[in-house]
């Protein structure tokens, strides 16, 4: 939460600046002014700075926040404690794809900001690189599938960097089909396996979850851009036109996203086997007990695989095809602003394979010789550890802004929230802070039919509202607005109190019968 209030600064600093430039915030008013704008320029330090640079950098501290790009992305690996149905929701196709989706609304802005595109190719590629990394040396099966999707969405940002706004929506639409199938699958892995997520206790599942391992290694196969499968399509896609991108920048991030495509498919080959191929390394009581999953996780997850499969071959030439004009709409390309893929040099087109098949085969080594792998563990255990732990960003974070701004915790808790909400001398705000959260408290009750009582009277009243501004009047609207509300709140009031006393009521004879 913290780390996104970060990011909603920024973002927040961004809108203010767009209605101040553009006395608009709707996306065809500033997209279709972005030309006129792109040329204003703002004095700062005696240097002269381009608005819309500005206003990108703004708007990339909210993308970087809910997209998890690399120095905001702590948050990530710790939203992994919620069930995994709600991670593949948000790790598949809603909250992290936020800033990603911004960036494509938003694409004539960035066009006009050579800056702005800089920072999407530099943070894209490294995020990319830097969770595949991470992701490697992890032993949660979930939060393996959280650094890929960190790792993917720097595929995303670094395709809007690169221009390819189109193929970066593309790219969104199918990880969020097989980021989802890795997610359930690992959520049916846990579930048959009594919670436990270590895959380092895992070991010899195929016989027993058949069905989830075709799942888990479809997904993966998607995430690897095994070619043919939906991931080929745009991965592959993105790391070509990176390397075709003329500029020292793009070669940075070509190298980059090869070696991240390389960590990509290690990680996905360790989670396959040692959860589905190594020997048993569990208690004999958990693999005792351990099924296959309902039919409900069943059918989702075979829904996915098909989708998995296809979705690339099938969607292929509708994304592709197509740009964001200045409407912000998906039209048809009427000139070269595309490009195809087709035109590029066989070596780049052959790279991402040839990456792949080296990472491939490097695990494949690592596996046969492990007593090579326990070497390298005892040589460079530090290293390990170091990566292992997050690259140590939590503790960087704790140590160089927590513990350095102690003062605001002590300033604002024991000057501020001490003194005048605890001493009686000053009662009145006291006075006010408690009348104002009781108040807050009678709406906010936790029983459904009460929010639906609101939000009826919600409507109710944004129709009144509407008809007396017709009629101009706005006194008796005012009047008429502020008797709604008392009388709602009496009437919620009443409700909860009576409710409370028959919940009270009920819960203590209980107790006596028990008794």
């Amino acid at each position: 939460m913290f780390v996104n209030r970060i990011g909603d600064l920024g973002l927040l600093l961004g809108i203010f600046l767009f209605y101040t430039i553009f006395g608009s915030l709707k996306y065809d008013v500033i997209n279709s002014l972005v030309a006129v704008v792109a040329a204003l320029k703002f004095l700062f330090l005696g240097l002269n700075f381009a608005v819309l640079d500005l206003i990108c950098i703004l708007v990339f501290f909210g993308v970087a926040a809910k997209s998890a790009q690399l120095g905001l992305h702590v948050w990530l690996p710790d939203a992994m404690e919620g069930p995994t149905p709600v991670s593949a929701l948000i790790h598949a196709a809603t909250m992290v794809t936020a800033g990603v989706f911004l960036v494509i609304r938003l694409s004539p802005v960035f066009e006009h900001s050579s800056l702005g595109l800089t920072l999407l190719i530099f943070f894209g590629s490294l995020t990319a690189l830097v969770a595949s990394v991470i992701g490697s040396f992890q032993n949660d099966i979930k939060k393996i599938v959280a650094y890929s999707t960190c790792s993917q969405l720097g595929y995303m940002v670094l395709s809007c960097g690169l221009s390819l706004y189109s193929l970066s929506l593309f790219h969104l639409f199918n990880h969020g089909f097989f980021k989802a199938l890795l997610f359930l699958g690992a959520g049916s892995v846990i579930h048959a396996y009594l919670d436990n997520q270590d895959i380092r206790r895992m070991g010899a599942f195929l016989n027993v979850l058949p069905l989830t391992y075709l799942m888990i290694l479809v997904g993966s196969l998607s995430l690897m851009a095994v070619p043919f499968f939906s991931g080929f399509y745009t991965k592959d896609l993105i790391i070509e036109s990176a390397g075709s991108y003329y500029s020292p920048v793009g070669l940075f991030a070509a190298i980059f996203s090869l070696v991240a495509a390389l960590f990509t498919t290690f990680y996905s080959l360790k989670l396959i086997y040692l959860v589905f191929f190594s020997k048993p390394n569990g208690y004999k009581i958990l693999y005792r007990y351990m099924v296959e999953s309902g039919v409900d996780i069943v059918l989702s997850i075979t829904i996915l695989f098909f989708l998995t499969v296809f979705s690339g071959y099938m969607f292929k030439n509708i994304f592709l095809g197509y740009y964001f004009d200045q409407s912000a709409m998906l039209v048809l390309s009427p000139n070269a602003v595309f490009f195809t893929s087709e035109y590029f040099s066989g070596i780049v087109k052959q790279l991402p394979l040839i990456f792949m098949g080296l990472a491939i085969v490097g695990f494949f080594l690592l596996s046969s010789f492990a007593s090579c792998f326990t070497n390298f563990n005892k040589c460079f255990h530090l290293i390990y550890f170091f990566i292992a732990k997050k690259l140590s960003f939590d503790l960087i974070y704790n140590s160089l802004i927590v513990k350095l701004f102690w003062f605001s915790s002590y300033f604002f808790y024991n000057l501020l929230d001490k003194v005048f909400l605890s001493v009686p001398g000053l009662g009145l705000y006291r006075f006010f802070v408690e009348k104002l959260s009781q108040g807050i408290l009678v709406v906010v009750s936790g029983f459904v039919y009460h929010y639906i009582f609101l939000l009826s009277f919600g409507f109710v009243l944004w129709g009144i509202i509407g008809f007396m501004e017709l009629l101009d009047g706005r006194l008796l609207c005012f009047m008429l607005v502020s008797t709604g509300f008392i009388i709602m709140s009496e009437y919620t009031n009443s409700i909860i109190t009576n409710n409370y006393r028959i919940k009270r009521k009920s819960y203590n004879s209980h107790e006596r019968d028990e008794c």
